[in-house]
């Protein structure tokens, strides 16, 4: 595995994209061997979510129309922070179970 300091732009975003591709199919089909409950709650975090505000990261590695560069910077902001609550929802989840 490459280090992750090594990677440009792309290859990081793909990276988070792989990790949260695994989440996504590993614990959306966890009825039947996870306790009920915690699959019950895990089909409602919407893991898909985060496979999709991953893909998004690609987007602020363009530069920002005019006039929008504040606007951008907001939404890649937000994006990441998506991206980290339901991260730490999902580790707080297998921590705490």
């Amino acid at each position: 595995m490459d280090k992750i300091d090594q990677l440009d732009y792309a290859e990081t975003v793909d990276k988070i994209i792989e990790l949260n591709n695994f989440a996504n199919n590993f614990w959306s089909n966890s009825i039947g061997w996870a306790p009920i409950e915690a699959a019950n709650l895990l089909s409602k975090s919407r893991l898909d979510w985060q496979v999709s505000l991953s893909y998004s990261l690609k987007r602020w590695d363009i530069s920002p129309q005019h006039g929008a560069r504040d606007g951008d910077l907001i939404l890649a902001w937000v994006n990441l922070g998506a991206l980290v609550e339901g991260t730490l929802k999902v580790i707080s989840f297998c921590i705490f179970q």
